[in-house]
């Protein structure tokens, strides 16, 4: 388990790190918003006051802008929104969170390439698995644990 959290941890990148990193002590009311179970169990571990919103992975197309406009409306009591981006629909999704850049942090799972969709973001981290080691890596990271030193496997484009 050491051995996969400490590669975890040496691949976790920072892109937008413009309120980077949160201590939990700063970081207020925080909500939590993904599908995976590990993100929850993990980011409870480092922002234990954190409320949950829970998103489908599998969300149809035509609910997609909809569940973003939900989701930015229970947003708006929080001082810290982090959220789980794993494929293009959620990319779709989080686009609607845009009036809360400031207060957002997108947590890329898997391939950061969704990130492209949302130039906006001013505060992002890239984890390239779904164990809980990953995300235990990109909380510590967060929470100011450790400099994140990964490299982006892939240049991304930055839409005009």
């Amino acid at each position: 388990e050491e051995f996969f959290l400490e590669q975890a941890s040496r691949s976790i990148t920072l892109i937008d790190d413009e309120r980077f990193p949160i201590p939990p002590a700063d970081a207020g009311r925080v909500l939590l918003a993904g599908y995976h179970e590990d993100f929850f169990r993990e980011g409870l571990q480092r922002y234990p006051d954190a409320r949950r919103w829970r998103l489908s992975y599998t969300s149809p197309k035509s609910t997609l802008k909809e569940k973003g406009r939900e989701l930015l409306r229970a947003a708006q009591d929080y001082d810290t929104v982090i959220v789980l981006l794993p494929n293009e629909n959620t990319a779709e999704l989080l686009d609607e969170l845009k009036p809360i850049a400031d207060k957002l942090v997108v947590l890329s799972v898997l391939s950061p390439i969704h990130l492209e969709a949302l130039d906006w973001v001013k505060t992002s981290l890239a984890a390239y698995g779904t164990g809980p080691e990953s995300f235990r890596a990109a909380f510590a990271a967060l929470a100011g644990d450790f400099p994140p030193r990964g490299i982006l496997p892939i240049p991304l484009k930055v839409s005009p």
